[in-house]
């Protein structure tokens, strides 16, 4: 983004008010319900926030003036403006070049966005240019193979990257314009460098634990009541190739000690727990990793950059399922590795592309479908959690609520810290009265409108038995090691009306 440094800008400002005030007519330089800079937005020199509101956004520092998308330009206009400012003094001056290259020249417009508007424009900030105009949608790209002018040409294409610096396609699997959007929306959504996207939330672990150096000899820290099929897959394919597997409960607070005492080469953590929702203070781990030079892996797949971006708080590598949230309507199997350095996007993109787990054309459109929405839903997701929890800790049928919104979870002071103001999340669990099978069995047998299902994050409210469905392979010692009792029920709350959820809920609930 093109910015000019004012010294003094009281007085610039001033000259453009008097100078600009005979060609608004033209130009549509002032708004005319404040008089003052309509497509100018004032930037404080440390932040990218806007503080167009504030009389004095730089201070005795400065400011900055940067340009904010404008409309269609009339060149009489500009040229009015150049003249009668080139008249006067240094002031006018600054005021003439502010004018003369913020009209004539396009300018950057998502410089300020925040992450709602990026998750609802990012798909047309990344869009091919065309001249016979641009489609608002991503067209899809079914291809398997992309044509080239000249084998020269081509040659360059399987570099991935064209002289010109243009993205260069040659074979679907490895990459297409789909895929290609998706990350860079996600990895700009997470403030990482890149993202690579694959077919499902468990071949992008896969890639994770591969692109931190997961060899023979190495040693993972990996949380006690992480995902089951995440410890599986620990189990199945790493540990027989003797990469060390040390389970630790990494939600306390000794967890920095933990680190330094194990000395793990990758450790591998989760935003929220499944299915209790535990919390892990991730500026304490990667605090304590960069003490022992371990890579960072976390599954943020239930927070999701709307509530928390990992990568901010120094973890290296950040995973989703993004079969959850991000597709948000239950229709797509998808996953994301966003990398904080590019080394790491190198050897994520070469496993993605060796693995052959790419995610295809139509569920990347998906996913970019979802994510337009993901804010909304989300913040209705959050706001009908917390009333439903409120709701299950006062039912006489109900022993235990887990969910970091309520002020008696043990980590909500953490959650209120690290998560989006006064937001904690769509995914609860709660523990029947009895802690039997048989009564949870009555329960999900008598749901109505929340849908017996293995999945999570859809628009719909979704219960599941994880005794029996997510951590089905783990032994009842195991189970009841890291909190998880016959009569727990994991509960996904979804966009309905949240008394239609409460309706539902207390008829199915049996005391």
């Amino acid at each position: 983004m093109d910015t000019a440094r004012v010294s003094d800008q009281r007085k610039c400002i001033r000259y453009i008010y008097e100078n600009g005030a005979a060609a608004a007519h033209l130009h549509k330089l002032l708004a005319p319900d404040k008089g003052r800079l309509a497509n100018y937005r004032f930037v404080a020199r440390d932040s990218h926030y806007r503080h167009s509101d504030r009389d004095d956004p730089g201070g005795s520092r400065g400011i900055f003036i940067s340009a904010s998308r404008s409309p269609r330009r009339s060149l009489l206009a500009p040229l009015y403006i150049c003249l009668r400012l080139a008249r006067v003094g240094r002031p006018g001056k600054i005021a003439f070049l502010l004018f003369w290259r913020y009209t004539l020249k396009p300018l950057d417009q998502e410089e300020a966005w925040t992450l709602d508007t990026l998750l609802v424009h990012g798909s047309q900030k990344h869009a091919i240019t065309q001249n016979s105009g641009t489609p608002t949608v991503q067209p899809i790209y079914p291809s398997t193979t992309y044509l080239h002018s000249d084998i020269e040409t081509l040659d360059q294409a399987f570099s991935g990257q064209l002289p010109s610096g243009e993205k260069a396609y040659v074979y679907a699997r490895q990459g297409n314009p789909n895929a290609q959007t998706l990350e860079n929306v996600l990895a700009e959504a997470e403030h990482g460098v890149d993202a690579v996207v694959f077919g499902s939330g468990m071949a992008a672990i896969h890639a994770a634990l591969l692109t931190a150096g997961l060899a023979p000899g190495t040693k993972i820290l990996v949380a006690q009541d992480l995902y089951g099929p995440t410890i599986g897959m620990l189990r199945t394919l790493f540990v027989p190739i003797g990469i060390e597997m040390v389970l630790r409960d990494l939600c306390c607070p000794n967890v920095g000690e933990i680190i330094r005492n194990e000395q793990p080469d990758v450790i591998y953590v989760e935003t929220l727990s499944n299915p209790l929702a535990k919390l892990i203070d991730l500026d304490a781990i990667s605090a304590a990793a960069q003490e022992v030079d371990a890579v960072t892996i976390v599954d943020s797949t239930f927070t999701t950059p709307y509530l928390v971006r990992p990568i901010e708080h120094g973890f290296d590598l950040v995973v989703h399922s993004a079969t959850k949230y991000m597709g948000g309507h239950g229709d797509t199997t998808s996953g994301v590795v966003i990398c904080s350095k590019n080394a790491y996007v190198q050897q994520a993109r070469t496993y993605a592309t060796m693995l052959g787990a790419m995610l295809s054309p139509f569920d990347c459109y998906l996913v970019m479908r979802g994510l337009k929405t993901l804010a909304l839903r989300m913040e209705r997701h959050c706001s009908n959690a917390l009333e439903v929890a409120r709701f299950l800790q006062s039912h006489p049928a109900v022993e235990r609520v887990h969910y970091p919104g309520l002020p008696d979870h043990p980590h909500h002071s953490l959650a209120s810290r690290l998560f989006r103001q006064e937001k904690f999340g769509g995914l609860l669990a709660f523990e029947l009265k009895g802690q039997s099978r048989e009564a949870a069995s009555r329960f999900m047998n008598r749901l109505q409108l929340c849908l017996p299902a293995t999945t999570l994050g859809d628009i719909y409210s979704e219960a599941s038995y994880p005794p029996i469905s997510s951590h089905r392979n783990l032994t009842p010692i195991e189970r009841q090691q890291i909190g998880i009792t016959d009569g727990c029920i994991r509960l996904s709350v979804g966009i309905e009306d949240v008394g239609d959820i409460i309706r539902d809920l207390e008829q199915a609930l049996i005391y």
